[in-house]
């Protein structure tokens, strides 16, 4: 993610600030409940944002996700 290598700012403080950001009412998602799921397993799992993605669509709404990343395995469901 550019803010963590580029500036130099951690998974905590660009998490808060993206939770701070995507809650003004002007700003929309597609799923707002995802993105923000994803924000929290970024900062609590310290994996990359895509993979905290990924692993909030496989947990919220059942999607699968097919990967080679042992790490990212091991924190999908699997059924």
């Amino acid at each position: 993610m550019f803010l963590k290598k580029s500036i130099k700012y951690c998974e905590i403080e660009i998490s808060e600030s993206l939770n701070i950001l995507i809650s003004y009412p002007d700003i929309s998602f597609n799923d707002k409940k995802i993105i923000m799921e994803a924000l929290k397993i970024y900062k609590e799992k310290k994996i990359d944002f895509v993979d905290a993605l990924l692993i909030s669509y496989n947990h919220t709404k059942r999607y699968k996700v097919h990967t080679f990343d042992k790490q990212l395995k091991k924190l999908l469901v699997h059924e």
